[in-house]
């Protein structure tokens, strides 16, 4: 048995060969190609920090594949494979190993070129966010936001749409320590553990939502509710290392009182929440009735999420209620508005594109696609995209169109709209895992 295992592969001058059946030939070339193929294309796909290199890689071997499905067929009209093509099989097996070999040692030198540069820019991001989050510790927390050049801070959740009505804005109002609960998952993801969890007992020991100020629904729940439910997820992820000395879900419990407080927007005719709403006293008497399409169509991750880590349904039904019914309210084209009435349920801007006033409701839906699993999320989404490439599209730009009859009305292109290639990368990975990638 070693005796033939040996003669597979070394002949009598001591040189690599072919086993000397034809069929074992081809379906041996057949496999070591394939496996080669599969192995060293899922091991770039996993890395991708080289496209050329794939593309050179995906173009060597799909042409020695082509080159071995000809083979093939010439062996079945033969009736196997001839000398001659046994050796052309051997120099174009040596040939393709060479050249895998040759991109193997330039892969190499680019993965430690690529390492250097990655961690350079590591540190250069970590220097960034320290630079803020160490001065706003200094000069504005407890308050919610630095103001770098004064050197002083804003309490921005209470001024937001309240500076031109005054009325409006509440003069006791000081802060929610907004920068920090928005600092919190980057303190944990830079291994930052001694600060994440002097900020933890501090929030748990000192945080309370019980204030008379009237904030935007929308920056409450993307900002604050959001910063405490991711963080809270970290530190129950790894409790023993992130807080060390334990957590007894102090963010967890913040978020389900802030969720508490916001339910209240949600009743209107519609189901879709008023824009704005009173931390302590709830929707105020004559509350303009206006919103935006984004900031009532972009609530469904954080209050479902709240309701599977509390057990309490009334945050996921009150969101996807509201979104259902915004849905419900497209054009006849699939394409939403910017500004509609919460009691009316009628449209007020009828202009729109993915910028501004629209941009985050298409990327809560295909991102509550990809957390939640329902497939409800992933054909609003697929609907509302394949309409924004019909008529907002022009060239590699977008504009704005009227919702009703897809005439373009604005051409300018605005910073909000550049979190779009995300949302389309997000949108092919759900294709390829729904099998239907293009």
């Amino acid at each position: 048995m070693e005796q033939t295992r040996r003669q597979w592969w070394v002949g009598d001058d001591r040189q690599p060969s072919f086993p000397h059946s034809p069929h074992i030939q081809l379906c041996l070339f057949h496999h070591m190609t394939n496996i080669i193929y599969s192995m060293y294309i899922h091991r770039f796909q996993e890395q991708y920090n080289n496209l050329m290199m794939m593309m050179m890689m995906k173009i060597i071997l799909a042409g020695w594949r082509g080159c071995v499905n000809s083979e093939t067929e010439s062996s079945r009209a033969m009736g196997g494979l001839s000398s001659s093509s046994s050796s052309c099989c051997r120099h174009r097996l040596l040939l393709l190993l060479s050249s895998l070999c040759w991109l193997m040692s330039i892969m190499s030198m680019s993965n430690a070129l690529l390492a250097e540069e990655k961690e350079s820019l590591r540190e250069d991001v970590r220097r960034m966010f320290y630079h803020a989050y160490d001065n706003y510790m200094l000069h504005a927390f407890p308050h919610d936001e630095l103001k770098p050049l004064s050197q002083t801070f804003t309490d921005s959740l209470g001024e937001l749409g309240n500076l031109k009505q005054l009325e409006h804005l509440t003069y006791t109002y000081d802060g929610s320590a907004l920068t920090l609960i928005e600092s919190l998952s980057s303190l944990a993801i830079m291994g930052n553990n001694t600060e994440f969890k002097k900020a933890v007992l501090w929030l748990g020991e000192n945080l309370s939502f019980d204030k008379d100020v009237r904030v935007n629904v929308f920056e409450c729940n993307i900002r604050l509710l959001g910063g405490l439910i991711s963080a809270h997820l970290l530190a129950k992820e790894s409790p023993s290392s992130i807080m060390s000395g334990g957590y007894a879900d102090q963010l967890l419990l913040l978020a389900e009182d802030l969720g508490q407080r916001l339910l209240p927007a949600f009743n209107t005719p519609t189901g879709i929440p008023y824009a704005w709403i009173n931390l302590k006293h709830g929707v105020r008497v004559n509350e303009t009735t206006e919103t935006s399409t984004s900031g009532c169509g972009s609530l469904i991750l954080e209050m479902g999420a709240l309701t599977r880590l509390t057990g309490d349904p009334r945050f996921e039904v009150a969101a996807l209620n509201a979104l259902r019914r915004l849905w419900s309210m497209r054009s006849s084209l699939d394409l939403m508005g910017t500004t509609l009435d919460v009691a009316t349920g009628q449209w007020i801007e009828h202009s729109s594109g993915i910028g501004a006033g629209v941009d985050s409701f298409y990327e809560y839906l295909v991102k509550a696609y990809i957390l939640f699993g329902s497939e409800e999320y992933w054909q609003m989404f697929h609907r509302a995209y394949l309409a924004t490439q019909q008529h907002f599209r022009h060239g590699p730009w977008y504009h704005e169109a009227d919702m009703r009859t897809g005439r373009a009305t604005h051409w300018q292109f605005t910073s909000l709209q550049a979190f779009w290639p995300a949302v389309q990368v997000s949108q092919l990975n759900c294709e390829c895992n729904n099998n239907s990638c293009l």
